[in-house]
């Protein structure tokens, strides 16, 4: 599980179901309501983590393309790059690892 920097209301979670979720604590007087689903490990997901935001200062058009990246690691020997902005499928797959990998 993570909690992404400056959004008190959403956090990220990996599943032994293969999925990543984008999760908000309170949408419209509910809680804890899935906003994204991603699908793309064949194997439990071991970590997910976003990158962090740019303050407000350093935040440029450059900048806002990347706040919103999602990384994930599996027992499927991947990590995979999201961009829920974009679309649902991994943007790129890392396949170099040559055993389970546990954290990104």
């Amino acid at each position: 599980m993570h909690f992404p920097e400056g959004e008190p209301d959403k956090f990220i979670v990996g599943s032994d179901d293969f999925g990543v979720y984008q999760c908000n604590f309170h949408v419209n007087g509910e809680q804890q309501h899935i906003s994204q689903n991603f699908y793309g490990h064949t194997a439990p997901v071991t970590k997910v983590n976003s990158h962090p935001r740019a303050s407000q200062s350093e935040m440029s058009a450059h900048n806002e393309h990347y706040s919103d990246l999602i990384l994930s690691s599996s027992m499927d020997w991947t990590v995979k790059l999201w961009s829920p902005k974009c679309k649902n499928d991994p943007l790129y797959t890392f396949e170099n690892a040559q055993e389970y990998v546990y954290d990104v």
